[in-house]
């Protein structure tokens, strides 16, 4: 036996039960039970990738795709299949309400399980579109300090970035100060 091909359960094998199917005869283990040995490969991989040449390969290739030009329905199907691959799920066309502000997008998940309620849209789909609205109400948490926000007009960004840093800290500094009288009285 190659050392790939060790029993992984040498108990289970040797197994009188297991050496035998239902009506009693011994059982036909390909390669020791442990599967297609290591490194193995399809028969049309190992053909396309050890047993023709580059060139050989670009004239089959070439060949497909003229008979494919020509109207051979099989080969068009070969090749646009591995030109475009295939939608895993149908668009859809669902209501939702404007998503400006987190409390939109809110309303729009929850309109969206509605829709999956009434069974207008699956469960797949709807789990992509609310997984698509988090991200959207992620994205409205995230705050810029590029000019033209409205909240930096006239200001510099780095002087309001400051102010907000002293602003955490201070309240931090309270929030720490306001537990400690609590701690010491516990």
């Amino acid at each position: 036996m190659e050392p790939e091909q060790i029993v992984l359960i040498p108990e289970a094998i040797e197994s009188e039960e297991f050496l035998t199917d239902a009506l009693g005869r011994p059982l036909q283990v390909p390669n020791g039970g442990n599967g297609r040995p290591a490194g193995a490969k399809n028969h049309t991989k190992r053909l396309y990738e050890e047993e023709l040449t580059p060139l050989e390969r670009r004239q089959l290739i070439r060949k497909t795709y003229n008979s494919a030009m020509a109207g051979n329905p099989y080969d068009r199907r070969s090749l646009l299949d591995r030109i475009w691959a295939k939608d895993r799920s149908p668009a859809v066309e669902i209501e939702l309400p404007e998503t400006n502000s987190p409390a939109d997008c809110l309303k729009a998940i929850h309109a969206t399980f509605a829709a999956m309620k009434r069974g207008e849209i699956s469960p797949d789909v709807a789990a992509s579109i609310i997984s698509t609205l988090k991200d959207m109400i992620a994205a409205h948490g995230i705050e810029t300090l590029m000019p033209g926000s409205g909240e930096t007009a006239g200001g510099d960004p780095r002087a309001l970035l400051l102010e907000r840093i002293n602003r955490v800290v201070e309240e931090r500094r309270r929030r720490s100060l306001a537990a400690a009288p609590a701690e010491d009285a516990a």
